[in-house]
């Protein structure tokens, strides 16, 4: 068993960058002793977020070299998704943004280890 955390128990309130919050996320988990996390991409990919900005796969890779340099694995991530409202409507205005960011969601995940 991992005892782990989530990277999005620092994301909701935090002063940091949008950008680098999640960096420093991962150094607060190891601080306090986790060695293992669930990336929180939900976080992440809100308008003017790393995950919806050119330059998604730098940040990324980036990340995942953060991580590795901390000894802490993403072993499990929470990809962006549709509310169910918006996962129904097909005339969805920016359906194929929203699509996306799933689609960067999931490619993120292989980036950074999550299998």
């Amino acid at each position: 068993m991992r005892l782990s955390t989530t990277t999005s128990i620092l994301s909701k309130k935090s002063e940091t960058p949008r950008k680098t919050a999640v960096f420093r996320a991962l150094a607060h988990c190891k601080k306090a002793g986790f060695s293992h996390v669930e990336l929180d991409l939900l976080a992440q990919a809100k308008e003017g977020d790393p995950l919806a900005l050119d330059g998604w796969e730098a940040w990324a890779d980036q990340l995942r070299s953060y991580a590795e340099q901390l000894g802490i694995s993403m072993y499990q991530g929470h990809s962006f998704v549709y509310r169910t409202k918006e996962s129904t409507d097909l005339k969805l205005p920016n359906r194929a943004w929203y699509e996306e960011r799933i689609v960067r969601s999931i490619l993120i995940a292989g980036r950074v280890g999550i299998q």
